[in-house]
């Protein structure tokens, strides 16, 4: 497995589609996409990998906000029947900005990679405070640590995926 860009028109849907949301201060999606960095550890023993903005965006008090990221995980054949990714907000963007991961823990299947957004991961936040929280370009807002899962003996599921966030269209 592996972290890549996405197709440049797979961001830009994503981006015109989430635009509204978004506060991008006069940033093209041309920058933004340009701006993008594959998530990386920071220290040999942590689990998570960081995941940045690829855009500036400003985040109201009990708003939410969903960020492309203009990345994707490149799951190997062999893994995806046993690996998955979990997306958590940072300590620092938890604890002390009050800011959570919108569903709580993002999830990304391994077939992701082949839903309509090319595998897009969106970041969905949401700002429990009181206060307008700013993030730049490049600021390091979630983590990313990959995990096993288990299927049942008895599972029987064929299907393959078609569509991406909030349904898992199958054929």
């Amino acid at each position: 497995m592996h972290f890549a860009k996405v197709k440049f028109e797979a961001f830009r849907h994503d981006m015109m589609l989430y635009r509204p949301l978004n506060y991008m201060d006069g940033q093209t999606v041309e920058e933004a996409y340009e701006k993008i960095v594959l998530p990386e550890r920071k220290t040999k023993y942590s689990c998570g990998y960081d995941v940045r903005t690829p855009l500036d965006v400003v985040l109201s008090p009990g708003r939410s906000i969903v960020i492309p990221t203009g990345i994707k995980v490149v799951f190997n054949e062999d893994e995806m029947m046993t690996w998955h990714l979990k997306l958590y907000a940072r300590s620092s963007v938890g604890i002390k900005d009050r800011v959570v991961v919108t569903n709580g823990v993002g999830l990304i299947d391994s077939d992701f990679q082949y839903s309509d957004n090319d595998g897009d991961m969106l970041l969905a936040l949401t700002n429990m405070s009181d206060s307008i929280k700013k993030y730049e370009a490049g600021d390091r807002v979630c983590q990313a640590v990959f995990e096993i899962f288990g299927i049942t003996s008895d599972d029987a599921a064929d299907g393959a995926r078609v569509s991406g966030v909030g349904s898992t269209g199958i054929n």
